[in-house]
């Protein structure tokens, strides 16, 4: 994978499949892991706006579970099994 958006031009294979996440939806998916409080997951997304914040709230989540926790919820997210790439991807066009 290219990354920088190529990802969005993957069309699903299977209708409406899901799509590769932005940031913004990956580090979603690892604040809801470390905060139980919705007060406490609002603040922290809300502060966490670049991916350089991706970054430390992966290495706070693989921390608070452990390097495969986190290792298994990337690969659940950006998993491709459902994705058919076009041309660009190839040509980095």
């Amino acid at each position: 994978m290219v990354g920088s958006g190529f990802s969005l031009n993957a069309t699903p294979r299977f209708g409406g499949g899901k799509r590769f996440p932005l940031w913004k939806d990956l580090t979603g998916k690892l604040i809801d892991g470390l905060y139980t409080n919705a007060e406490d997951r609002r603040d922290v997304m809300e502060a966490s706006g670049a991916t350089s914040s991706a970054l430390r709230l992966a290495e706070e989540y693989e921390s608070a579970f452990g390097r495969p926790a986190l290792i298994e919820i990337v690969r659940q997210e950006t998993s491709d099994d459902g994705e058919t790439w076009g041309q660009s991807i190839f040509l980095g066009v």
